[in-house]
């Protein structure tokens, strides 16, 4: 029957006891963000841990032109996780905000959200985006993802989408039915 679709993991003590992120990497590496750590391996039953900073809950993971690994914590520190050398490294971002996503787009970019000073982006040096000096108007990323056509879209806090493109921010505003949308035939 369908049952035999579904494999049951228990618990593991490499995983620990709240997943905060997923990612599957392009060697179908499966990395596991969780409040203990990162675990990851190609299957649930094998895997490896890396240890952050006690306290750190890892938020979000994304891989890099040169498959290596980048995975940022709640509170503001990045790690760049080298394949070859199998070694950790801290790397430091201004201010340490929490990290809520993070993404590396088409051009080599990586762009970080944050929970208090909106993006991060880091190409050769580091850029910040927010609302003092863009045309970001929320300074709580949510959530970043890149198109088909290289624009990036922005989730905030305050229902608001943004749009990057030609180096700019374009803000859309989303409503709901509650809100005086009108219900759509």
């Amino acid at each position: 029957g369908r049952d035999s679709l579904w494999t049951h993991y228990f618990q593991s003590s490499k995983i620990g006891n709240r997943i905060n992120v997923i990612y599957r990497d392009k060697f179908d590496t499966l990395w596991i963000g969780t409040n203990n750590g990162i675990s990851y391996g190609t299957n649930c039953s094998d895997l490896n841990r890396i240890e952050c900073a006690v306290g750190s809950q890892v938020t979000a993971i994304t891989e890099d032109r040169e498959n290596n690994i980048w995975f940022g914590t709640n509170n503001g520190q990045l790690y760049f996780y080298d394949r070859i050398s199998c070694q950790r490294s801290l790397v430091q971002l201004p201010n340490a905000p929490p990290i809520t996503c993070m993404i590396l787009d088409s051009l080599g970019y990586l762009w970080i959200g944050t929970l208090e000073n909106g993006i991060y982006r880091l190409h050769l040096n580091w850029r910040v985006f927010n609302k003092s000096n863009s045309g970001i108007e929320d300074n709580f990323i949510n959530d970043i993802v890149e198109d088909h056509q290289g624009n990036l879209w922005i989730a905030t806090d305050n229902k608001y989408l943004f749009k990057y493109q030609n180096r700019k921010f374009e803000k859309f505003e989303v409503y709901t039915r509650i809100e005086g949308m009108n219900e759509v035939n």
